[in-house]
Order: structure tokens, then sequence, then C-alpha cells
């Protein structure tokens, strides 16, 4: 039996993903600094250690499967990642914020 203690299927939360090299492409001084206090920065294999057993086990899980969420490429890569996750009625205004800024992010549903 595996427990899950983030990361779930019902929807209830969603999850925010800016790559480095998107991040990087923000000129604008105050922007970066409002997305540096949103988001936390850090290697993608560290924040899917937080919700799962181990990193194999979450590539595991998704790979092949017919879902593939956007954070299982930048698991793979090994990627550094700017990382926002949050209950679903919240992330509006997230997702407002980086429109209006017009980063470019991915997103996805848990």
């Amino acid at each position: 039996m595996k427990i899950r203690s983030g990361f779930v299927s019902n929807s209830s939360s969603s999850s925010f993903i800016i790559s480095e090299t998107d991040f990087d492409k923000i000129f604008c001084p105050e922007c970066r600094k409002l997305l540096e206090t949103l988001f936390d920065k850090g290697n993608a294999r560290d924040f899917v250690d937080n919700y799962y057993d181990s990193v194999e086990e979450y590539i595991e899980d998704y790979e092949g499967s017919s879902y593939e969420p956007p954070l299982l490429k930048h698991v793979k890569n090994n990627d550094i990642i700017y990382f926002k996750q949050m209950e679903m009625d919240e992330s509006d205004i997230v997702r407002t914020i980086l429109k209006t800024l017009m980063v470019k992010y991915e997103y996805e549903e848990h």
C-alpha cells in the first residue's frame, strides 16, 4: 500500500512550475523579486522527494502512463525549477500574476 502525503488524485491542489531557463528570461527586477517570494527554487527531484518515498517511485508511477505530469520531465532531467503548490481554489491569483507578467509556466492538478 502506498501512502501519499502531498500529490493527491482528487484535484484538490495544483502546482505551478517555472523552469530556470524561463525564469532567467524575466528582465524586470521587481517581477523576479515578486516571483522569488511566491515560489520555492530547487531541484525538481527535491520537490518530489517531499511527497513520495523516492524519486524512482515517482518516475515509475507516471512514466509511460496516460498522464505524465509536467514535473516528470524536470525530474528526469534533474532540472532546477521554481515550484509552487497550493489549494485549487487559491491558484487563480498565481495564474493571473504569471499571465500578467507574461511568464511561461507549467501547471498540473493533483
